[in-house]
């Protein structure tokens, strides 16, 4: 009598593609809603747009790939074309929000860094996913948890303390800028007075000149210069300028242009070293097509690199002390 052979069950599981898609599109708003929380207590509310469009960026991507895949995996796309839309979609989008947010970069990066932190729980036991990604997103957040404005001698080397103030019912914050230039007094106020070059010593300035003088008022024409997509924007204000014992300042308002409102001040103190203690102060609302958090994001994100370039410019000129 021969042996009847029985069957052995197919050892091969499959896997619930749609199944795991989901639980990824659920982890990808635990983790994306709990860092917009932990964002907004270490960086503030200008760095939570970064983390929000870092955070969509790699979950439309990371969709794309699943549902691509399931795809291939049924012979109906082809892998090559996938990869390269895909690769081609984030490279692009890593790079344009680089340049609308380059002083937010660590909280873009923690954005795009959602998908990873969703995509190890997908792996977890349910009961365990919620707490583990909340305790990942802690161990992120706690070390800056609390920060607040640098000390002096973290202004001495260099810190520039931005800091915004809610106006009525301004769509647009006034923004406050504080920093330390070692250098002297005069030297920063050669620069900051002469608005016609300021194309060649101000960040994101494409063109100055100074039209003159009315009622008054040193009169100049600007244009801003802001990345792509966003168109540059012109303007012609009213410059008064004033010269104390130890404070210079330099405040303008808005004449006509692509604004609402453009109004600011620039302050320089002298200390008692010989450095000098800038404070730049602007409040403008912008004639401009997108939503009024972008473009306070934006401005906000530009305003350190005008320190930074005035400390070059001093180091280049033999101003700065040491």
């Amino acid at each position: 009598m021969s042996e009847t052979q029985t069957p052995q069950p197919n050892s091969t599981s499959t896997v619930d593609y749609a199944t795991l898609l989901r639980r990824f599109h659920l982890l990808m708003s635990l983790v994306t809603g709990g860092g917009l929380l932990l964002v907004y207590l270490q960086f503030g509310v200008d760095h939570l747009l970064p983390f929000l469009l870092g955070s969509a960026l790699v979950w439309v991507n990371m969709t794309i790939l699943a549902r691509g895949l399931g795809g291939v995996l049924n012979g109906e796309k082809s892998l090559a074309f996938l990869l390269l839309f895909k690769l081609a979609m984030l490279m692009g989008g890593v790079y344009l929000l680089s340049q609308l947010f380059p002083e937010q970069r660590t909280t873009l990066i923690l954005g795009l860094s959602t998908w990873v932190i969703a995509l190890f729980m997908v792996g977890q036991p349910k009961s365990n996913s919620a707490v583990n990604t909340l305790l990942i997103l802690l161990s992120i957040s706690i070390p800056t948890l609390g920060e607040a404005k640098p000390t002096e001698a973290e202004l001495l080397e260099g810190e520039i303390f931005v800091h915004t103030v809610k106006i009525g019912e301004s769509p647009m914050p006034k923004i406050i800028a504080e920093g330390i230039i070692k250098a002297p007094i005069d030297a920063l106020w050669s620069v900051i007075a002469d608005c016609a070059n300021f194309k060649k010593t101000m960040a994101n300035i494409k063109e100055s000149k100074h039209l003159g003088f009315e009622g008054g008022f040193k009169r100049c024409e600007l244009v801003v210069d802001l990345p792509f997509p966003l168109s540059d924007l012109r303007s012609v204000v009213n410059v008064k300028l004033n010269k104390g014992k130890s404070v210079y300042s330099r405040k303008w308002s808005l004449v006509e242009g692509d604004y609402h409102k453009n109004q600011g001040e620039w302050r320089l103190t002298a200390r008692a070293d010989g450095y000098t203690t800038l404070k730049y102060t602007v409040h403008v609302e912008p004639k401009i097509a997108i939503p009024d958090f972008i473009a306070r994001a934006a401005q906000k994100s530009k305003i350190p690199n005008m320190f930074e370039d005035l400390r070059e410019l001093m180091g280049k000129r033999g101003k700065l002390l040491p």
